[in-house]
C-alpha cells in the first residue's frame, strides 16, 4: 500500500482540527459560550439596544449546567469570529410579549433547530409569536426557554465574522432579552475528521490495489 497516499488525508484532517481550535480574535466584542443581557428602552420598534435591567440566571449551556450571563456590549451591532459554523439563541425574559428581529451581516437570521430548549426561528427572521403578558418568570433564561409563551429563536450563523444585530417590537414600552452564540460539539468535529481519514484510507487502498494489478 502507498502510506504517502494514506498519510495525506490524515494530515489535513489534523490541520483543520487545528483549525477548529483556533478563533481569530479580530474585533470581536463577542465570544463563543456566554450568555448576554441586553435591553431596548426607546419607542417601538426600535434597533437601539445595550445593557439589559438585570442579568440573566440559570442559562443553559451545551452539555449541561447553566450559568449567570453578562451584560452586552453598548451599541446596536456585535461581532464575533468562528472557526466553523454555529448558532444563535435569542429569548424574551421577564414578563411575555417582546418578540425580536435577528439580523446577520445585514441580513434577516436563517432558522435553525431548537438548541438549548428554545423555539425556532422565523423563516423571516424574527423569534417565535409571544403570548402577551401571559407569564412572569424575571430573569430566569430557562424557564422563558421552555416557556412557549415567550418569544424566542435559534438561527444560523455562518462561519468568519458575523456581525449580528437585532430590532424590538413589543407590549411594554421597552423589552430585556438574552442571547447566546454556540459551535458544533467537539464530539461532532472528531466525527468529521474521522470520516474524512476513513475515506482517505479507502481511496489510499484503491490505488495501491490498482497499482499493483498494472
Amino acid at each position: 500500500m502507498n502510506t504517502k497516499s494514506f498519510a495525506r488525508p490524515i494530515t489535513l484532517a489534523g490541520l483543520m482540527l487545528a483549525l477548529a481550535a483556533f478563533t481569530p480574535a479580530f474585533a470581536d466584542n463577542i465570544v463563543v459560550n456566554q450568555w448576554y443581557t441586553g435591553g431596548f428602552f426607546t419607542a417601538i420598534p426600535s434597533a437601539v439596544f445595550g445593557p439589559g435591567y438585570n442579568l440573566g440566571t440559570d442559562a443553559p449551556l451545551p452539555g449541561g449546567g447553566t450559568e449567570t450571563g453578562a451584560f452586552a456590549p453598548s451599541g446596536t451591532s456585535w461581532t464575533i469570529t468562528l472557526a466553523s459554523p454555529g448558532y444563535l439563541v435569542v429569548t424574551d425574559v421577564e414578563v411575555s410579549g417582546d418578540q425580536f428581529a435577528v439580523s446577520v451581516n445585514g441580513t434577516a437570521a436563517t432558522p435553525t433547530g431548537d438548541y438549548l430548549g428554545g423555539q425556532r426561528g422565523l423563516a423571516s427572521g424574527w423569534t417565535s409569536v409571544p403570548v402577551p403578558n401571559a407569564a412572569f418568570v424575571g430573569e430566569d433564561v430557562n424557564a422563558a426557554l421552555t416557556n412557549a409563551d415567550f418569544s424566542s429563536g435559534t438561527f444560523y450563523l455562518p462561519a468568519g465574522t458575523d456581525t449580528i444585530s437585532f430590532s424590538y417590537e413589543g407590549q411594554i414600552g421597552n423589552g430585556g432579552m438574552d442571547f447566546f452564540v454556540g459551535t458544533p460539539e467537539p464530539s461532532g468535529i472528531a466525527l468529521m475528521l474521522t470520516i474524512m481519514a476513513a475515506i482517505g484510507f479507502v481511496v489510499a487502498r484503491k490505488r495501491g490495489t490498482a497499482a499493483q494489478q498494472s
